[in-house]
C-alpha cells in the first residue's frame, strides 16, 4: 500500500514537472518565433511581421552627377507601411543650411527665398519618395575654397527629418 502510493506521488511528480516544462517552452516560442495576433502597429525603428521595418520617414543626402553637373539629392523616403502625411507650412518644402569648418552659418536657402504661405500637403505611400535637388554650382557659387558642410531639412510639421553631407570646394 505503501510503495503503491509513492509510485502515485512519484507519477504526480513528474507529470506536473513536464507540465510546467512545457508551459515554459511554448512560453518561450510564443516570445520569440509566433504571435498569437498579427502585430502591424510596430514601435519606431523595430521590424514588423511584413519584413519592413517601421521607421517612419526617412531623409538621405547626396552629391550626384547629373547632365547639367553636380547636384545635391535630399530625397524623403516613406520607410513604414503606413500613408504618411507630409503638412507643410509653407510651399518652402525645404530649407538647407551651409556651416563652415568653423561650424558659422554661411548660407541658408530659407534667408534667401521666400514661400508663399499656401499650406502644402503629401501624401507618401510605403516606399515612396519626395526628391528635391539644388544644383551644387550655384548653390556654392557665392563661397570660398574651403570645407562645409550642408544640412538638408524637410519643413513637413511635427517631422524632424534631415540630413547632411559635407563637402570640399577647390
Amino acid at each position: 500500500m505503501k510503495s503503491r502510493q509513492f509510485v502515485y506521488i512519484v507519477l504526480l511528480l513528474l507529470t506536473f514537472s513536464l507540465l510546467a516544462a512545457c508551459g515554459s517552452q511554448k512560453s518561450d516560442t510564443n516570445q520569440t518565433n509566433e504571435s498569437p495576433e498579427p502585430n502591424h502597429h510596430t514601435n519606431e525603428g523595430t521590424p514588423s511581421p511584413g519584413g519592413i521595418a517601421n521607421f517612419g520617414v526617412e531623409g538621405s543626402l547626396e552629391l550626384k552627377e547629373a547632365p547639367s553637373g553636380m547636384v545635391f539629392v535630399f530625397t524623403l523616403k516613406n520607410q513604414s507601411e503606413q500613408v504618411k502625411e507630409l503638412v507643410f507650412p509653407s510651399a518652402l518644402e525645404y530649407d538647407y543650411i551651409v556651416r563652415d569648418a568653423t561650424n558659422t552659418v554661411v548660407k541658408q536657402r530659407s534667408k534667401e527665398m521666400a514661400g508663399d504661405d499656401r499650406i502644402v500637403v503629401t501624401k507618401l505611400k510605403q516606399g515612396e519618395e519626395l526628391v528635391y535637388k539644388e544644383d551644387f554650382t550655384k548653390l556654392t557659387k557665392d563661397l570660398p575654397k574651403g570645407t562645409y558642410t550642408i544640412e538638408f531639412r524637410s519643413n513637413a510639421k511635427k517631422q524632424d527629418i534631415k540630413a547632411s553631407l559635407p563637402f570640399t570646394i577647390k
